[in-house]
This record gives C-alpha cells, sequence and structure tokens, in this order.
C-alpha cells in the first residue's frame, strides 16, 4: 500500500526521449485498502509530470440488458423464457430481473449475466413482442444479483432500498406542472450570447457548453476584450489525461477545474443535485439552477444528465458515473466509473415519428434504470425554461448540430431530477 497512499518510492529510470507506458496488476487483502488504492487515481508523480489511473480490473463476462417482454408473466417463468431465448448467443449463466417493491411483479427489463456472448446486439421476436438487448453495467451494489446464481444474495436489503429511494425521481404531482415561475431564455434576452449548435467531433460533448458558458460569462461581465481562444482540441489535450476515458470524453467533470481556474476563471464551482427522497430538497435544486441561469446575476450554463439509453440511443459521448449519477466524486457512490460504450450496438429501431419539439418526459422503465445501472452522462448548454403543453422544461441546446429539436434546442421535463449537475463559472 506503500506505493497507493504516497510514500515516495524509488523508481527505476527510463532514459530521455523514450516514454513507456506499462501498467500492473495489485491486489489488496480488504475493501478498506482497495477504497484507498482507487483514489490515487490521476495522481501525480514527484517531480515528473506523469499520472498513474487506477481501474478494476475486467473479466470475460458480459452483462446485457433486456427489455420488451411481457411484464405480467411470472417473473421465474420469464427467467426460463429468457434463458432458453438467449442460450444459442452464448453461455447465460444467470437471468436477474428487477421486482417492482410494491406488487412483486416485473418492471418489464431485467439483465443476462453471459460468460461468453458470441452475437450482435440484434432484437428478437417473441410472441408478437419485440426484445430488445444492449450491453449494461450494473452498479455495484446489485451485481451480486445476477451473479450469485443461488439465488444467496450478498447484498444488504436496506441498502437496496435506499438506493432505490433516493435515485428515482419523485411521483410529479399535477400542481407542480405549469407552474415555472417565469418563462425566460437568453436566445430571446441576449441571443449574441447563444452561438449557432455545433456538430461535436468524437467526444466533445463537455468541452462546447464549457466554453460556450464561459464565452457568455465573460460578455455578461462586459469582459470581452479579455476573453480568451479556447478550443475543444485544447481542452482535451490539456486536462489530466488520467481523466480521459479511452478517447471516450471525460470521466467526471471535476477534472477540468484546475484547467479553468488556472487561466480562465476565478472560480469553477460544480452544483449537484441532492441525494434525497425530499421533493422540497429537489425544488430547491431547481430553484438555485433558476437563480443561476437568471437575467439578474446568472447565465447561460453548461449542465450534466443522465443518457437514457431508450430515449437517445445516439449519445455515447462520456463516461458513465455511479450510484446517484453524480459525475465529480467515485468516493461517495464508492464504485468505478464505466465507458458508455461503443457505437450504438442496441439494436433497437428509432422511432421515426418522435416529435422534436416536444418536451422529454422519461418513462418508467428509464426512471428505474438509473437506480440499477450505471448510466452515461452527457453535457447540454442549458438556455433557458418555460412550459409546453402543460409541461415545465428546461431549454438546452444540444451538440448535434441545428437538425436536432428547434434549430438544435430541445426540452428536457423539470422536476424529474433530469439535471444532475450545474457548471458555474465565476469570472
Amino acid at each position: 500500500m506503500d506505493f497507493f497512499e504516497g510514500t515516495p518510492l524509488q523508481v527505476t529510470k527510463i532514459s530521455e526521449g523514450t516514454p513507456v507506458k506499462t501498467h500492473c496488476l495489485a491486489t489488496f487483502g480488504s475493501k478498506a485498502e482497495l477504497t484507498k488504492a482507487m483514489k490515487a487515481k490521476g495522481r501525480q508523480f514527484t517531480r515528473t509530470q506523469k499520472t498513474i489511473d487506477v481501474t478494476h480490473q475486467g473479466n470475460d463476462y458480459e452483462i446485457v440488458y433486456v427489455t420488451g417482454f411481457d411484464k405480467e408473466v411470472r417473473l421465474e417463468e420469464m427467467k426460463d423464457i429468457l434463458r432458453s431465448l438467449y442460450q444459442s448467443h452464448g453461455n447465460v449463466e444467470n437471468v436477474y430481473l428487477p421486482a417492482d417493491p410494491n406488487t412483486g411483479s416485473s418492471l418489464g427489463f431485467g439483465f443476462i449475466l453471459f460468460s461468453n456472448f458470441n452475437d450482435r446486439y440484434h432484437p428478437i421476436q417473441i410472441d408478437g413482442s419485440k426484445i430488445f438487448i444492449r450491453k449494461a453495467k450494473l452498479k455495484k451494489i446489485f451485481q451480486p444479483e445476477i451473479q450469485c446464481s443461488d439465488g444467496m444474495v450478498a447484498v444488504v436489503e436496506n441498502e437496496k432500498t435506499r438506493l432505490k429511494k433516493t435515485l428515482l425521481p419523485y411521483k410529479v404531482q399535477a400542481t407542480i406542472l405549469g407552474l415555472t415561475e417565469v418563462k425566460f431564455s437568453w436566445t430571446n434576452v441576449r441571443s449574441d450570447l447563444i452561438p449557432p449548435a455545433l456538430v461535436q467531433k468524437g467526444y466533445e460533448c463537455w468541452t462546447i457548453p464549457l466554453i460556450n458558458a464561459y464565452k457568455a460569462a465573460m460578455k455578461l461581465k462586459r469582459k470581452d476584450k479579455d476573453i480568451q481562444e479556447i478550443t475543444s482540441s485544447y481542452l482535451e489535450e490539456v486536462v489530466d489525461q488520467a481523466a480521459l476515458a479511452s478517447g471516450k470524453g471525460i470521466t467526471k467533470v471535476k477534472y477540468v477545474v484546475p484547467v479553468m481556474e488556472a487561466g480562465y476563471v476565478e472560480k469553477m464551482v460544480i452544483h449537484h443535485r441532492p441525494r434525497s427522497s425530499s421533493i422540497e430538497e429537489h425544488e430547491e435544486f431547481e430553484k438555485k439552477i433558476i437563480d443561476l441561469l437568471g437575467v439578474d446575476n446568472g447565465a447561460p450554463l453548461m449542465v450534466v444528465v443522465e443518457v437514457f439509453l431508450e430515449h437517445n440511443r445516439d449519445i455515447n459521448d462520456t463516461e458513465s458515473s455511479d450510484e446517484s449519477g453524480d459525475t465529480q466524486s467515485s468516493d461517495e457512490s464508492g464504485d468505478d466509473d464505466d465507458e458508455s460504450g461503443d457505437d450504438d450496438e442496441s439494436g433497437g429501431d428509432k422511432d421515426d415519428e418522435f416529435d422534436d419539439k416536444a418536451v422529454y418526459f422519461p418513462s418508467e422503465i428509464e426512471s428505474y434504470q438509473r437506480t440499477f445501472e450505471n448510466l452515461p452522462f452527457h453535457c447540454l448548454f442549458l438556455t433557458g425554461h418555460g412550459v409546453y403543453d402543460g409541461i415545465d422544461y428546461w431549454q438546452l441546446q444540444e451538440s448535434a448540430g441545428s437538425d436536432i429539436g428547434e434549430n438544435g434546442f430541445v426540452k428536457y421535463a423539470r422536476h424529474m431530477c433530469l439535471i444532475k449537475q450545474v457548471v458555474e463559472l465565476r469570472v
């Protein structure tokens, strides 16, 4: 543990001009030591500018998300059906179907553990229904559910209950919808602060709204002449490389704070949605967002949202976060980060009739997904809020061009815990 605790160690010097990347496997005697070692991720070596990356060792197992089956079928019967259905796709070790804590019936989705998965993620027809599958990453607290095929689950029940209680968006009351205090949009008040929607290259979703927010904040403070040129490629180059997920975006937004505070802003503050089941606390967070966005002392903002994969199968911008979806601190969640996945392998057909101008409102199944899975996160540019068809919404600019939504702007329902983090830039 000396190395991970920061004790100076003698390291073999490599001759100048021949940098070498390497790795090693370390085992630990306790979970406490493992947790401490994981905190060494991104630590800088003494007298050098090099950092280390610390991750959990992978395995040959693959967990697949499955949905589309009849949720009225008894759980054990549906497990047998899915096991039989997918046995030809690989060696099925176990099937885990989460149950509604109130009714005991299926939630309409589940997970299959393969020791070797030898097929693509194509849908399968069964009794007139289309069964969809995609790669999944269960949160650690639920992994024993699928890894223990004998039914012996090594999970504390009250911990699972706590997780479900704090992560599900509360049931929206009709009196909340349509009662936004004041409809507001920077596109109407100061259109010069909102650039045309860009099409991101690769995994730049975190750089585009950050740059837009920085320039807007500087203009609002009448510091136009002090705006420094900043590009996506520059941010990707100067951010700590241990914070980048193998070319798939930044793993946690907090890793860009040192870069921004070193030469662009006085302070970069990341505000987190509370991990609570209290409606009042969530509403206070929403009011905080409105204050930070408002015309008096606010500005357009960079925000972080979770990506519900059934809603948008295109977005694979970033690493998924864990537990509450907060992307700043893995210490709170106690789990490692996971990449958002490769290009779309879900096999699902997109809904050609989906109205991009409507307000996105997560389904019940999508809401439960955030409880069980490490979902990817996505960064957007928050420019306003309003009401459409009786639903309070956030107005957000995407980084996928003007063809998305209304000239690049989409609407996400408020009061549904969709915004996980808000970035405030003080200049």
